[in-house]
């Protein structure tokens, strides 16, 4: 399956505003462990919400034998403001389900549209942007601050 972005340009007159490309949600690799050991069909949900622009979206991964999955970016073209000041917000969230359990295991308050601007590890150290964030998930820690982060970023879980 292929992704593709659509990104818009326009010629803007003052006051008016540019069309910008968002990041709303890095690329992700991760794996799911418990007891240290990979977990295979987990469903992963991943949400996030803009509301500025009123996006909401969802989806879904299953890990495979090795406990791994993926997710690509979620990209969106918005109205940038060109002179008024903004503060944009986007809300992400990463869910576990096993059976009839559910975990928590990401809650995120991303602040700069750009990729991998979840992590401090991310471009500002000169890192690659385009490279997907890569993550471990283990189900028997609870929900606490894993690392330095950027925003209001949680690792974790929490069941």
């Amino acid at each position: 399956m292929a992704f593709a972005a659509l990104t818009l340009t326009t010629a803007c007159g003052a006051g008016e505003a540019a069309v910008d490309q968002a990041v709303l949600f890095s690329a992700l690799d991760g794996k799911l462990v418990r007891e240290g050991k990979p977990v295979a069909g987990a469903t992963i949900i991943r949400e996030w919400d803009f509301a500025e622009d009123r996006v909401h979206g969802i989806d879904r991964a299953t890990t495979d034998m090795q406990g791994r999955f993926q997710f690509p970016p979620v990209l969106h073209s918005y109205q940038k403001a060109r002179f008024l000041p903004q503060q944009a917000v986007v809300t992400q969230l990463i869910k576990v389900q096993l059976g009839d359990a559910e975990w928590r295991v990401w809650a995120a308050s991303k602040h700069d549209l750009k990729a991998g601007t979840e992590a401090v590890a991310g471009p500002a150290d000169g890192t690659d942007p385009g490279v997907p964030l890569d993550i471990v998930v283990d189900l028997d820690s609870p929900m606490a601050l894993r690392g330095q982060v950027a925003g209001h970023t949680i690792f974790g879980t929490a069941p």
